[in-house]
């Protein structure tokens, strides 16, 4: 009814509209029809960064729209450069594809981020996700003691932590995260993880039932989980996205 209107306002009513019926659409695992949509979306309000992220998300699943992803976000990059969250949200999308050819574009756009906002702790959980699988165990555990800093933020955010710790585990420090988690404030929110880590490096644990189980699968998801990055000078890729 209103998608012809040239009036600001409502272009970007309708725009959001379509982008919200662009997330259903890939919600209900039809991509192609996400991806028009959104499509739509960006050519009603070109500003809108919703808009481009979750064009981004559709496009990363398919290999071969790798190409057209990273001129998509170009695009939006251009258009707001000095913008932290979206340089995080572009960041953490290619992180979770775990491509080693993404990672180095991860690894710079988070970087971007803390540099624009460097006491954001959601911004420094993200690098330090993607410098596990970057293989720079070192720094990402300078930025994990940040985190487990504030114990309202991880209370908030305990899927977030576990994705964090089992990676620092999968790099080679699992002795150092539990050192950090152990006896530590957050340690009550993060309990099934800090027993993971204590299986993992085979020590004895007495506890509920119910942790231990959960505590079986960080082990399991440490032991699958292999840091990416290490092989990216096989292919002459580094952190600069070269």
């Amino acid at each position: 009814r209103f998608g012809k209107r040239e009036e600001k306002e409502l272009a970007g009513q309708v725009a959001r509209a379509l982008v919200n019926k662009g997330v259903t659409l890939g919600m209900l695992d039809r991509p192609k029809q996400a991806e028009e949509v959104l499509l739509k979306a960006i050519e009603a309000s070109p500003d809108l960064s919703g808009a481009y992220i979750e064009l981004i998300q559709i496009l990363l699943k398919k290999p071969e729209k790798h190409a057209e992803v990273l001129q998509k976000a170009d695009e939006i990059i251009n258009r707001r450069p000095d913008d932290p969250s979206l340089f995080n949200s572009l960041a953490w999308n290619f992180y979770k594809q775990r491509d080693m050819f993404l990672l180095p574009k991860a690894e710079m756009w988070s970087r971007r981020s803390v540099a624009l906002s460097p006491d954001n702790l959601l911004f420094q959980h993200t690098l330090a996700c993607i410098l596990c699988d970057c293989g720079k165990g070192d720094e990402a555990m300078s930025l994990a003691k940040n985190y487990v800093q504030d114990t309202a933020f991880v209370e908030k955010t305990i899927d977030d932590g576990i994705e964090l710790f089992v990676g620092l585990a999968a790099a080679g420090f699992a002795k150092e995260s539990l050192s950090l988690l152990d006896n530590s404030p957050v340690e009550k929110f993060l309990e099934p993880l800090v027993v993971g880590l204590k299986l993992f490096l085979g020590e004895d644990v007495k506890t509920a039932f119910e942790i231990l189980e959960v505590a079986k699968d960080v082990v399991i998801n440490i032991k699958e989980r292999k840091p990416i990055g290490e092989r990216s000078e096989i292919w002459g890729l580094g952190s600069n996205g070269t």
